[in-house]
Formats: structure tokens, C-alpha cells, sequence
């Protein structure tokens, strides 16, 4: 009775909190939106005419709507999430809990990278568990390094795709918990024993873990680093402080019971994005899916904007077709906090709405620049709230940084220049749509 009274309070606190966290979002952002306009107006009389400055209506009224727009599909939802973000922390689970684990390691065409996926997951400290590898028909030299490694090797004949090598994996394993993880990528010696702890609660139908990035000497991959880090040290674990459940499973990390994989009836391949299309079938069946920060995977992340752009494609088409498939899920109660708020405001309307609104906006700004006919004050006054913006992006990034104390200048450095990697990524999510309107076909790829 009085851990039930103690429940009670600490949810109704919780509550309380994420309510407080929402307004003063809102008090934040309806400030910003306020008194930076009148700051730029003063800066810019200050730096370029001495005079007080006026502009045409319509173009303070454009410059106002992207501002606002920007702070309200931007700074509005980072100061929201990193607050919500404040109530979580990691669930201790049972430590002493050690069931036989099976490790399953999908591969396709990966001879450059297999070996070391595996030399990493032959070295993980756990007592019980096994390893399987399946080679979904690949035409390269994966197949000899797998079958020269102390590994439990499935061969396919013929490359049946990802979903399907997954579920041969799993049909294999003989563990109650199976752990993926991918051929591009090695796991933590101790990511084992942090994401099975979780399963001694029964509510729980599978565990997310932390992918980092590998080799940032590029500045793309350094880029998709600190986009790594912002959605998992504030996203995911928003996601857990506010809900109790993340929505995405990473490829590169991620567990599941077993006997909940063969109800399910394994990966399906309706979807380019498996790992999501799962993730939400277990939360459609009621389960929770949590995110555990201490169980940490590398993973190679694209060196080239074409392989970026192909990767992205894929993961944004796949987002669509899982949105889709579980549409259900949408403004459903039983779904909780995923439902009403995580899928339809987070995923839809700020991830693909603020992507068409940035395209949109940095593309018409040349066109509109050209045929104004004051084109020097227009382009002075956007310059300052182009470098507001950046700097507002830059100080999320900082404090996600922050978050999980890996704050170098580097990463500062790129972060404070990411302009052309976000531009780049909207533009792929929107060829996303269009792709998937179109119907045009994708296959597997290296992720």
C-alpha cells in the first residue's frame, strides 16, 4: 500500500513537472519571438546606418514569420524535450540477472568491416551467450571471414534482405533475449549485461542502446556525430522522462525477447526501416521500449554525401512507410505519450514539417532577394537573423555536448558550421516523400 502511495506521488510530481517544463517553453519562445526583432532592429541601425532603421512591411513580416517559425518548430521543442529530458534517469533493472544471450549480426557485402564486428562481440564480457552471423548472399569475401571466426554461421543462398536475414538469425537463437547489432558496427564489452537488466521488468518487450560515431576525422562524419548525440542525450531520453518509452531501436544496438519476436512474427520486410517497423509493434502490443545510455555501440557512419544522401533516403522513405503502417498508433490514448505526442508532433510535424519549411525558405530567399527592389537592406537584416538562428542551433548542440561530456572545440567548431549538413539532410527527408509518392524502389543498403 504505501509503495502504491509512493507511485501515485511521484507520477503526479512528474506530471506537474512536464506541465511546468511546457510553459515555460512557451514563456521562453513567445519572448524570443518578441524582443529579438526589436534587438535586430537597434543592431542593425547600430552597424549600418546610425539612423533608425525601417523596413517595408512585407519584408519585416517575412523576416518575423521564418524567425518565429524557427523559434517556435526549433527552440520552442529543444527547450521542451531538454527539460522533459531532466526527469529521466536509467532504470537500474536487476543486476544479477545473467540469462543466455544470442547475439545475432546481420551481413551483406561487409569484407572490409566484419572482422571487426566480430572480434568485438567474441570479446564481450558476459558469461552466457552465442553468436550468429548470417550472410545474406553476399558476393564478396564476408562469408570466409565469418566462417573463419568461432561463430555460428547461416548461410543464404541469395541476398533476401535484411528483415529476412534477421529472422533466420532469431529462428537460430536459443537465448530469451536476442541481441542485434550490425555488421558495420562493434559493441561495448559491457552492453550485455547494461541492456538485459531491463528485462526483469515484465512491462519491458525490448531495449534500445547508444550509437556512437566512428572515425569523425571528416567534418561530415564529425557533423553526423553531434546529430547523434542530440538525439539520444536530449530526444531519447526525453522520450523516457516524458512517456517511459523510446521509438526507435538502433541497428547497431538493440535487444528483444525472443518468445516477443516469434508472437510478433519477426522483422517484417514492408518497410525499408525494420528497426523502427519492430520498435512500434512492440509498443502497439502495449510493452515499453527502453532506452539505456550505458550500453554504447560504434558504428562507420557515410565519409560521402552520396552515400549520406542513400542512407537517408532509405531511413526517411522507411520512417514514412512505418507511419504509415502503424497510422493507428496516431492521437491513440492506449499508446500513451508515443501516440499522442512523440509520433504525430515530434516525428511528423517538427522532423518533416521544419525540413520543408527550411528548404523552402533557403531556396526562396535568392528568388525573393533578386526581385525586392531594396535587395541590400533585405539581405542585411536576414544576415542577422541568419547568424541569430545559427547561434540558437549552435547553443542546443553545446549543451547536448554538454550533456554527455563531450564537450571539444572540434566538435564546437563543426557544430557552429553544420548549416550545410541540416540544409542537406532536409532536402533528402522531403526527396524522401517524393520518392515514396512515386513509389520508386530500395533495396537494402549499408547503413
Amino acid at each position: 500500500m504505501e509503495k502504491r502511495v509512493q507511485g501515485s506521488l511521484s507520477r503526479a510530481v512528474s506530471v506537474l513537472f512536464q506541465v511546468a517544463v511546457l510553459v515555460a517553453s512557451c514563456g521562453v519562445a513567445l519572448f524570443l519571438w518578441r524582443a529579438i526583432p526589436q534587438g535586430v532592429r537597434s543592431l542593425n541601425a547600430l552597424l549600418f546606418d546610425l539612423q533608425p532603421f525601417s523596413m517595408p512591411d512585407w519584408m519585416e513580416a517575412l523576416l518575423l514569420v521564418y524567425f518565429g517559425l524557427f523559434i517556435f518548430g526549433s527552440v520552442f521543442p529543444f527547450l521542451l524535450l531538454f527539460g522533459w529530458s531532466l526527469l529521466y534517469s536509467p532504470e537500474r533493472g536487476d543486476r544479477g540477472a545473467v540469462p543466455f544471450v544470442s547475439v545475432v549480426i546481420p551481413a551483406y557485402n561487409e569484407q572490409e568491416h566484419i572482422g571487426r564486428s566480430l572480434q568485438a562481440a567474441l570479446q564481450l564480457d558476459y558469461p552466457h551467450y552465442e553468436i550468429i552471423v548470417v550472410d545474406d548472399g553476399s558476393t564478396d569475401f564476408t562469408l570466409p571471414s565469418i566462417e573463419n571466426a568461432s561463430v555460428y554461421c547461416v548461410k543464404l543462398r541469395s541476398n533476401r534482405g535484411k528483415a529476412a536475414a534477421l529472422n533466420e538469425g532469431v529462428a537460430r537463437a536459443k537465448g530469451s533475449i536476442v541481441v542485434f547489432s550490425d555488421s558495420d558496427s562493434w559493441l561495448h564489452p559491457q552492453s550485455l549485461r547494461h541492456l538485459v537488466r531491463h528485462f526483469s521488468d515484465a512491462s519491458v518487450g525490448a531495449v534500445a542502446g547508444t550509437v556512437m560515431v566512428h572515425g569523425q576525422r571528416k567534418l561530415l562524419t564529425c557533423w553526423q556525430n553531434i546529430e547523434y548525440i542530440l538525439g539520444q542525450a536530449v530526444v531519447k531520453t526525453a522520450q523516457m522522462g516524458c512517456g517511459r518509452s523510446t521509438i526507435i531501436c538502433p541497428g547497431p544496438i538493440c535487444a528483444y525477447r525472443r518468445d516477443f519476436l516469434a508472437a510478433m512474427g519477426g522483422f517484417t520486410d514492408r518497410t525499408l526501416t525494420e528497426d523502427f517497423d519492430a520498435t512500434l509493434g512492440v509498443i502497439d502490443r502495449r510493452y515499453r521500449v527502453v532506452y539505456e545510455p550505458r550500453a554504447q555501440a560504434m558504428t562507420d557512419a557515410p565519409s560521402s554525401w552520396k552515400a549520406l544522401r542513400s542512407q537517408r533516403r532509405r531511413w526517411y522513405r522507411g520512417n514514412l512507410q512505418v507511419l504509415l503502417a502503424y497510422r493507428k498508433l496516431l492521437f491513440a490514448r492506449r499508446a500513451g505519450w508515443v501516440g499522442l505526442f512523440w509520433l504525430p508532433v515530434h516525428v511528423v510535424l517538427v522532423g518533416y514539417g521544419m525540413a520543408l519549411v527550411e528548404v523552402l525558405l533557403l531556396s526562396a530567399f535568392p528568388v525573393i532577394l533578386l526581385c525586392c527592389q531594396c535587395p541590400g537592406e533585405l539581405l542585411r537584416n536576414a544576415v542577422l537573423y541568419l547568424v541569430l538562428v545559427e547561434c540558437f542551433s549552435l547553443l542546443q548542440y553545446v549543451v547536448a555536448l554538454i550533456k554527455v561530456r563531450q564537450i571539444r572545440w572540434k566538435l564546437v567548431l563543426c557544430a557552429a558550421i553544420i548549416l550545410p549538413f541540416r540544409f542537406v539532410v532536409s532536402i533528402t527527408r522531403l526527396g524522401a516523400i517524393v520518392g515514396e509518392v512515386l513509389g520508386t524502389r530500395r533495396s537494402w543498403e549499408r547503413s
